[in-house]
This record gives structure tokens, sequence and C-alpha cells, in this order.
């Protein structure tokens, strides 16, 4: 998988360009997952964000707990 990977503190971008109809993709070593503006309406639907910016990374939420993706593993594609 190729993509341009969302930079520290980008988080606005990343949300930006996924509006306007790209997609998010978190790399890990047994699957991609991909993340489209329907599941970020759907998280937004019930008042919690499905990303956030912490630290370096971002903060996946996942259910009633939430993931760390790591700088350079949330990556934009088409």
């Amino acid at each position: 998988m190729t993509g341009i990977p969302v930079a520290p503190k980008s988080l606005e971008s990343a949300l930006s360009y996924v509006a306007a109809g790209g997609q998010l993709a978190i790399a890990t070593a047994y699957r991609v997952t991909i993340i489209e503006q329907k599941h970020i309406d759907r998280w937004a639907k019930y008042g919690k964000p499905l990303l956030r910016e912490e630290g370096d990374g971002y903060r996946m939420q996942t259910g009633n707990s939430s993931i760390y993706l790591f700088p350079g593993q949330l990556a934009m594609i088409k």
C-alpha cells in the first residue's frame, strides 16, 4: 500500500482530505484499515471523534477503548 503519511499535528488537514473524498489508511502487520467520511460521521453522531491528536501520533477510537497510532502509521490514500 502506498500513501502519503499524515504528519504529526496535522489531523485537520487529514480530515479535510477525507471530507473532499479521500481515504485514510492504517497499516499494521496483518491488515489495512480504511477510514472514509462515513466512519467519521458515524462517530460524530454519537459525540465522539474517531481520531484525535495525542503527542506526535494519533489515537483512534475502537468501541469503548482506543488505540495509539504511531507517527507515519496513518496515511492518506485515494
